[in-house]
C-alpha cells in the first residue's frame, strides 16, 4: 500500500512540475511526507529530479511552521529605477504562497505618491501581486541608510516587525533570485529557495 501511495503521489508531482509549480509541490510534499518512507521518498525525487537532488531532503528536515512565514523585504525609495522594481515583482511571483514580499518605503511624500501609483498601476495590468508597507522603524532598526536592499525574516503570520527574527541582508541593486539563490549558498535551512528559479 504504502509503495501505491508514493506512486499515486509522484504521478501528482509529476503533473504539477509540467504546469510550472514545482513551489508549491515542494511543500505539498513535505505535509504529505510523514506517512512515508522517506528513503524511497527521496530516491524518487534524485531519479525524477536529478537538477535538484538535495531540495526535498532540505524541506523534510524543516517542517513548515504554520505560526510563522517567511517574509521578504524589498527596500526601496523613488530614487531605484523602474526596471529594476518591476524585474524583481516578477521574480516574486515565482515565490510559494507561503512567503511574501513587501516593497518597503521609509516614508511617503508627493513624488514617492506619484511613483508608488506608476508601479500600482503597472502591477494591476501585469497581474503581479504588490504589496507595500510604510516602514520608517524597520529602516531605523535594521539600518537600512541605502536602497535597494532586500531583507529574510522569519515572522508571525499576523506581522508584527518587532517579532520578526531577521536573518539575511543584502545591499545593492540585485535581483531577487540572485539574493536568494546567495543566501540558499550560505544557509542550508534556505537552500531550496533556488528551486524556485530553476526554469
Amino acid at each position: 500500500m504504502m509503495y501505491i501511495k508514493i506512486a499515486v503521489i509522484f504521478s501528482l508531482v509529476l503533473l504539477q512540475a509540467i504546469w510550472g509549480q514545482e513551489a508549491d509541490m515542494l511543500r505539498d510534499l513535505q505535509q504529505k511526507s510523514s506517512s512515508l518512507n522517506k528513503n524511497v521518498l527521496g530516491q524518487l525525487w534524485r531519479n525524477y529530479f536529478p537538477h535538484a537532488p538535495s531540495v526535498l531532503e532540505d524541506f523534510l528536515k524543516n517542517p513548515i511552521d504554520k505560526k510563522r512565514q517567511t517574509h521578504i523585504f524589498y527596500f526601496v525609495s523613488r530614487s531605484v529605477p523602474l526596471p529594476s522594481i518591476k524585474h524583481n515583482l516578477k521574480m516574486a511571483m515565482k515565490l510559494p504562497k507561503n512567503i511574501v514580499m513587501y516593497m518597503v518605503f521609509r516614508g511617503m511624500d508627493r513624488a514617492s505618491k506619484q511613483y508608488i501609483f506608476k508601479l500600482a498601476k503597472w502591477a494591476k495590468r501585469q497581474k503581479v501581486p504588490f504589496l507595500i508597507k510604510i516602514h520608517p522603524f524597520l529602516y531605523r532598526d535594521l539600518h537600512i541608510r541605502s536602497v535597494p536592499a532586500f531583507v529574510i525574516g522569519e515572522c508571525p503570520k499576523e506581522f508584527r516587525y518587532k517579532e520578526c527574527q531577521y536573518e539575511y541582508i543584502a545591499f545593492g541593486d540585485m535581483s531577487l533570485d540572485t539574493f536568494l539563490k546567495d543566501v540558499g549558498e550560505r544557509d542550508e535551512s534556505y537552500r531550496y529557495f533556488s528551486s524556485y528559479f530553476i526554469h
